[in-house]
């Protein structure tokens, strides 16, 4: 301590991660860790016109609802790119502003990881759909009660913000069914063929009614209309 006139000295990177890893155990540190796949619950959203410049403002916006792109206590992003069948995840290091790499996925995609605390975390996938549409799934596996409410609620809020460039968008809690199986609906008002999840939301302005939904309330929000689940079926297993 004297050596150093009692200045802390600075940590490497990969002794700050040795360190988080001991006190919070296993974190998506390593570079395969944007390998894992998402089978349970997922929010996802289907929006238009993802620049630079708006993936900015989506990462500014998740942010200011409480989901951080950078770790806590290290600073670190967490940032991948995957091939086009989700595998062989990469570790995007050095790449300049992240939201220069999720506006651009590719032919695969890009995965984000985005901390709620210093040892809760949630998983962002990016995929172009098409030309016009890009996909941003935020998994909600692995978050236990009352993290995973609070997380929904945070990323309630950041939709919000993003409304006017949202097609529509699948809240499924329980991962009843798969986030591919409503592609089809979104864009292009397809009948469901899968169960349905808690919300599906359509674009009014584009697609009437799909059939499949009339059993569930309906609620007009902006350009979008929003279909859902009663709570009591929401809880049933």
């Amino acid at each position: 301590m004297r050596s150093t006139r009692y200045t802390a000295p600075a940590v490497l990177r990969d002794r700050v991660e040795e360190i988080v890893r001991e006190v919070f155990g296993g974190l998506p540190f390593a570079g395969g860790a944007g390998d894992k796949e998402g089978t349970d619950g997922f929010f996802s959203w289907y929006l238009s016109d993802l620049t630079s410049q708006s993936s900015g403002r989506l990462l500014e916006s998740l942010e200011a609802a409480g989901l951080k792109a950078r770790h806590p206590l290290t600073g670190d992003i967490a940032l991948f790119r995957t091939g086009k069948d989700g595998g062989n995840a990469r570790l995007v290091r050095d790449a300049g502003d992240p939201a220069d790499v999720l506006a651009d996925p590719g032919h695969g995609e890009v995965v984000l990881h985005l901390w709620f605390a210093s040892d809760t975390f949630t998983i962002l996938r990016v995929r172009r759909l098409d030309d016009e549409t890009t996909v941003v799934v935020h998994e909600l596996s692995d978050l236990q009660e009352p993290e995973r409410e609070q997380v929904v609620a945070a990323l309630v809020r950041t939709l919000d913000q993003l409304r006017d460039s949202c097609r529509g968008f699948v809240l499924d809690r329980a991962g009843l069914s798969a986030h591919v199986a409503w592609d089809s609906v979104i864009c292009e008002g397809a009948s469901p063929t899968a169960p349905l999840p808690d919300s599906v939301a359509v674009d009014a302005t584009r697609f009437a009614q799909p059939s499949g939904f009339d059993t569930m309330a309906r609620t007009a929000y902006g350009h979008l209309t929003v279909f859902s689940r009663s709570r009591t079926e929401q809880d049933r297993p």
